[in-house]
């Protein structure tokens, strides 16, 4: 079997795996009626989904499939995912054996330690604002890149990430995580904590009196923090955001492509930096409901996405230096994922990125 894509597509091998999801086999069953992928997963791995054992938005079964190939891989007859919103509310059914394995968070990992759990962390995502506006179409300011520019050095990325994430967080002023290509350790210094330089720059682009900064929000877990000791900061230089949580990622995509708001905010994963682009800065992009797009940067991408195996870390590192020098977005911090787990549950490990290895290699 062969794949064809319509242009270069150098992450191509990466979106095939078990964390993208994109190569995962259907059944045959599922070919046979295409339709009925619809409402339900037809797939040919180790376990299947369970509709009579399952709640929508409370807990999801798995059975171990009768006809995989590999009965060795299989060790678990049941699995249920359970939806536990509040992370308190989860480590107290870890910490009581109703569960054996959970998301984390900074708050809670002392007392999950506490009660002799499994900790395992490592960098994965990054906290900040997608500054989206960048045509100026709702927020004329957000136009001018000095403007976007004295964003950037408004915040004190360093005293909001260890109040926010301890030894478990750190400043970041890239939209990505380490381990990433595209990630560049030489760009960390682009923005320094310079409330006075934001100043000027403000003052040199017609906003020595500030202006007001509409935002929305994905309020779930650390971002509502984040956003909060963000719009402290930026008031100190005129800026004034007029702040929207939204509670649930429907509310949140609604206002994203309503196109009234300049800036968005939700966590986001590293991951590579073609798809990274595709998805933020491309004029289809889902992060990109404005359409903006500037050529030189459509150049560097195509550049990169062409390039050969000993060029493409420093065309997409290329890439990353024009979205940091033109501030499209305003990163505050890189945040490490954590996960609790039982004692005795086995196999779990994270990948330097901060991902799980595949589930299936866990055993009881």
């Amino acid at each position: 079997m062969s794949i064809a894509t319509a242009q270069d597509n150098p992450s191509l091998p990466e979106l095939m795996n078990q964390i993208y999801l994109a190569g995962d086999i259907i059944a045959p069953a599922g070919l046979a009626n295409p339709e009925a992928l619809a409402s339900a997963p037809i797939g040919a791995g180790p376990y299947v989904s369970d509709a009579s054992a399952t709640v929508s938005g409370d807990h999801y079964t798995y059975t171990a499939n009768p006809e995989y190939w590999d009965k060795s891989a299989q060790h678990f007859k049941t699995i249920v995912v359970k939806v536990i919103p509040s992370t308190t509310s989860a480590l107290q059914a870890l910490r009581t054996g109703q569960v054996d394995f959970m998301t984390g968070d900074a708050q809670t990992v002392e007392a999950a330690k506490g009660a002799n759990l499994q900790v395992f962390n490592g960098p994965q995502a990054w906290e900040g604002f997608f500054l989206i506006d960048r045509a100026g179409q709702v927020v004329p300011a957000m136009g001018d890149v000095r403007v976007r520019q004295a964003l950037n050095y408004a915040i004190d990325r360093e005293a909001i990430a260890t109040a926010l994430y301890g030894e478990y967080g750190s400043a970041n002023v890239q939209p990505n995580t380490t381990g990433w290509d595209g990630y560049d350790p030489a760009l960390e210094g682009a923005y320094t904590y310079d409330p006075e330089k934001a100043k000027a720059l403000l003052a040199e682009a017609g906003y020595a009196d500030g202006f007001v900064l509409p935002v929305h929000y994905f309020a779930v877990g650390q971002t509502e923090t984040m956003v909060q000791a963000v719009a402290s900061q930026l008031e100190e230089v005129g800026v004034t955001m007029e702040l929207k949580p939204n509670p649930d990622i429907t509310a949140y995509v609604t206002d994203l492509l309503s196109k009234q708001f300049p800036v968005t905010s939700l966590t986001f994963g590293g991951q590579p930096q073609f798809v990274n682009i595709a998805q933020n800065w491309a004029a289809t992009g889902v992060l990109n409901p404005f359409g903006v797009t500037d050529p030189a940067f459509v150049e560097l991408y195509e550049q990169a996405a062409s390039a050969s195996s000993d060029e493409i870390d420093a065309k997409m590192k290329a890439t990353m230096k024009k979205v940091v020098e033109d501030a499209y977005t305003l990163p505050v911090a890189q945040i490490d994922a954590i996960y609790f787990a039982r004692e005795g549950l086995d196999g779990i490990t994270l990948n330097p990125r901060g991902s799980r290895v595949n589930p299936l290699d866990w055993t009881p």
